[in-house]
């Protein structure tokens, strides 16, 4: 990406289980289920005040997630459109 060049910011692809190191922002775009159970590695992976964005999510499934992360992150921006949500989670300065 041409932007990310010139803002210097380091963009990759991997599967939750490879992350290593600390990122600033963690996008992911899967099932419900998924994002719960990956939750321990998402957010280890996140640095102090980290965002974790979550798309791709049912209406209906956002508050299982959100009481599943709720003790770790805030919610610090919520979008709806036609059903489907995206979440920017951000990591507590404590967690």
């Amino acid at each position: 990406n041409n932007n990310a060049k010139i803002n210097s910011v380091e963009l990759s692809v991997s599967e939750p289980r490879d992350l290593s190191g600390l990122v600033d922002i963690l996008f992911a775009n899967m099932l419900a289920k998924a994002i719960i159970e990956l939750k321990n590695i998402f957010l280890a992976s996140l640095v102090k005040d980290g965002e974790l964005i979550l798309s791709g999510l049912l209406k209906d499934q956002v508050d299982e997630i959100y009481s599943c992360y709720e003790k770790e992150a805030r919610v610090k921006q919520k979008r709806e459109l036609n059903g489907w949500v995206t979440l920017v989670l951000q990591k507590n300065a404590y967690s």
